[in-house]
């Protein structure tokens, strides 16, 4: 419990005898710890502890006059979140005295909170700065904005592949279907061709014979192979079945111009003549089917 100590002749002494409400009391502690009390007259006067007995200094107190007194004020900017609605109070110092400098806090959004100006506080630091904030409407339409964005890119990429790729096979089954009616008029005209000399002996004049091969011949340059001008993958069987018929056909020309060669041949060389041509007709009449089978096939393959 404190003590209640008074001057007396430049000495500090406990007594407990103080009239209460008489005078004001100043209480302060020396610095052996020791708590003091003394009375108001005492202020800003030197006496001793009866504690420790080193000196002590009486502490002033400073009391408010009516008389106004300037004090440096320093107040923060309003803000529209601002809670302050009254003035500051004026403090009132007394004369002499050093000025007192106040500052006025106002309320600021905390971090991360939203104001009604539409804008969010982000720390930073010491310091806080506004950042725009983005309302949830604002943002749903960013985001429908970005996903048809992106819908169209993958639509327009669709499109373009389609066309892309569309001319192509249309180009690749015209080709075909072209090929294939190609390769039929080879072979009906092979056909025919080999009819009229089958089971007949070997014709005797060549120049004749020649012609309808070169027939044979123009038609295949001028059809098949034609359609198939750069397009090496489409040169499968039909194509070279009728190759080989042609081919054939010119071994059936080299024996239609030594029969020609020979006006009267002898009855065994004649007869081996027209023997190895109905051969040959026998055979190029076989490849007819298979050329007229294949090049229907060739979708399919």
């Amino acid at each position: 419990m404190a003590q209640y100590n008074s001057f007396l002749r430049g000495k500090l002494s406990a007594h407990n005898d103080t009239p209460k409400g008489e005078i004001m009391d100043i209480k302060f502690k020396c610095e052996c710890g020791q708590p003091l009390k003394v009375g108001e007259e005492m202020a800003g006067k030197v006496g001793k502890c009866p504690f420790c007995g080193k000196q002590v200094h009486v502490p002033i107190i400073l009391e408010a006059e009516p008389e106004d007194v300037p004090v440096a004020i320093a107040f923060a900017q309003p803000t529209a979140e601002s809670t302050l609605k009254k003035p500051p109070a004026r403090l009132v110092a007394k004369p002499g005295s050093v000025p007192i400098k106040v500052e006025t806090h106002q309320t600021k959004p905390a971090a991360g909170l939203r104001t009604r100006r539409g804008v969010r506080v982000r720390a930073r630091g010491a310091e806080e700065e506004e950042e725009e904030f983005e309302s949830p409407a604002d943002k749903k339409m960013k985001q429908l904005i970005i996903a048809g964005v992106i819908v169209g890119i993958a639509l327009i990429a669709l499109l373009v592949w389609y066309f892309a790729s569309y001319k192509p096979v249309a180009e690749q089954e015209r080709r075909i279907q072209e090929y294939q009616e190609k390769a039929l008029e080879f072979s009906t005209d092979l056909a025919e061709f080999c009819d009229s000399y089958a089971g007949k002996e070997t014709p005797s004049n060549a120049a004749k014979f020649q012609g309808k091969v070169n027939a044979l011949k123009e038609k295949f340059e001028q059809g098949p192979r034609a359609v198939t001008e750069g397009h090496p993958g489409m040169r499968k069987y039909s194509y070279k079945s009728m190759q080989t018929v042609l081919k054939k056909l010119d071994d059936a020309l080299e024996l239609v111009q030594e029969r020609a060669q020979t006006p009267e041949p002898g009855k065994e060389k004649l007869d081996k003549i027209n023997s190895d041509f109905q051969a040959i007709i026998k055979e190029c009449g076989e490849f007819t089917p298979r050329i007229e089978k294949e090049a229907k096939s060739l979708r399919e393959r």
